[in-house]
């Protein structure tokens, strides 16, 4: 059977209760992991300041686009759906606060 992986905390964190990351054109690899369906068991807000681009989140693909925030809680699945030029923040947060 197949599932879902769990990106912990304890694995991205090392004692910080937050994370920021700036999304550029030239910085916009995600590792791997990231690529495939999976969960986190934290809070991530992204704010796209320009571009678009599609994010499935529990299997419903959300189109966003410039000055928008997108908001995925603990547990729900999801993957990026691809983007065009996406330049923006990255903030992850510790679900334990």
């Amino acid at each position: 059977m197949n599932h879902i992986p769990i990106h912990k905390t304890s694995e991205h964190f090392q004692g910080e209760i937050a994370r920021t990351r700036l999304i550029s054109e030239e910085e916009r690899i995600p590792s791997a992991a990231a690529l495939h369906p999976h969960r986190d068991d934290y809070y991530i807000f992204v704010l796209i300041e320009k571009g678009e681009g599609k994010v499935l989140i529990d299997f419903e693909e959300r189109v966003v686009t410039e000055q928008n925030i997108v908001c995925i809680l603990p547990g729900q699945v999801h993957f990026p759906g691809g983007n065009t030029g996406v330049c923006g923040w990255f903030l992850a947060v510790d679900s334990v606060i």
